[in-house]
């Protein structure tokens, strides 16, 4: 089973931004403004998440017409998860 972290983020973490539109940005031609762009993680690794934000600045789209999804664990939670128990 995975964790969609916009998802995650937005349910339980109060973060409704992180389901903002990630494609189509700026493009005409492609439709509209979508949420395609998304990353999953298991539910130990998706409990270690702190933020995920869009990314969707003009800095962004004069090189791309999708936004950036940046995802910010806690360190030591993340580590803790990927720990094989012995």
């Amino acid at each position: 089973m995975f964790v969609e972290l916009g998802h995650h983020a937005a349910a339980e973490l109060g973060q409704p931004g992180a389901l903002d539109a990630t494609a189509s940005l700026w493009r005409k031609d492609q439709g509209h403004c979508s949420r395609i762009d998304r990353m999953y993680r298991t539910p130990d690794l998706a409990s270690a998440l702190r933020s995920l934000e869009v990314v969707a600045d003009d800095t962004v789209a004069e090189v791309s017409d999708h936004a950036l999804v940046v995802a910010e664990f806690d360190r030591a939670a993340f580590r803790r998860a990927l720990t094989p128990v012995r």
